[in-house]
């Protein structure tokens, strides 16, 4: 990551505790540079799948990196930004799971800064832009968070 960068990005996340495990079911980081919001979102999308996406809103209208080139246009500072939210979202997570199995468990030490709802464990530096709503089944993640999450 960028250094610095953390202190600029924000992020909001759900994981689920299972025996053994803790699951990803949702995770968005985003920060605003050059007037553009960049951002990634991962979790689960069924079957044991997970998947990590990078975005970006222009113009009011939000792009995925599964459909468009993002790159397209940016400057460098935007660019080192979509990444940076990119490492975060991973940073959470034991790396050698994503690696190995495409797989976000959370870090045993990132349970810590985490509130508790029965089985979840949630986590927010900041409310999520209602903007984002649309990201979660756009990319085809069966959990999302719910309407209090968002600043709308």
């Amino acid at each position: 990551m960028s250094e610095g960068s953390v202190d600029q990005i924000s992020w909001c996340g759900c994981w689920e505790k299972r025996t053994g495990r803790i699951i990803c079911r949702w995770i968005v980081s985003w920060t605003v540079r050059g007037g553009i919001t960049v951002g990634a979102i991962g979790g689960y999308s069924g079957g044991g799948a997970f998947q990590v996406e990078k975005f970006l809103e222009d113009d009011d209208h939000i792009k995925i990196e599964a459909f468009d080139d993002l790159y397209v246009g940016l400057d460098a500072q935007a660019v080192s930004a979509l990444e940076d939210c990119l490492d975060h979202v991973l940073s959470f997570h034991e790396q050698d799971a994503w690696d190995n199995n495409e797989t976000l468990y959370l870090r045993k030490d990132a349970e810590k800064s985490m509130r508790r709802e029965g089985s979840l464990l949630l986590g927010c530096s900041d409310i999520m832009p209602t903007k984002f709503a649309p990201l979660f089944d756009t990319i085809g993640l069966i959990t999302k968070p719910g309407d209090d999450q968002f600043d709308g």
